[in-house]
């Protein structure tokens, strides 16, 4: 227990096990993946490790969010390619209600 009169002091005694929160802790601030860390510490199951430390992944990861953006707009520019080229071509698409899928309107 600390003795300084900070409000950030500690209030009790650090047990054994939050030094074990800290590690982990510290594993993902480091981009550990939870496969590793599951493995690591010893949970039998990932969802034991994600229920216990999924709060700590960061929610909305921003370099990951503009990669998937960035790979959706490849795929729309190739997607309107394909469109337009059939449509040019008179062919018929793959959608619902044009004979081809299998689909009808009426499903």
């Amino acid at each position: 227990m600390s003795t300084c009169s900070c409000e950030t002091r500690l209030h009790k005694k650090p047990r054994l096990h939050d030094l074990r929160h800290t590690h982990v802790g510290w594993l993902i601030d480091d981009k550990w993946d939870f496969y590793s860390i599951q493995r690591r510490i010893g949970h039998e199951s990932i969802r034991t490790t994600f229920d216990v430390y999924g709060h700590r992944l960061p929610h909305g990861d921003k370099e990951g969010l503009k990669a998937l953006d960035e790979r959706l707009e490849g795929r729309r520019g190739k997607t309107r390619k394909k469109k337009g080229t059939a449509a040019k071509k008179g062919k018929k698409g793959t959608g619902p209600g044009d004979g081809v899928s299998g689909l009808s309107d009426a499903a």
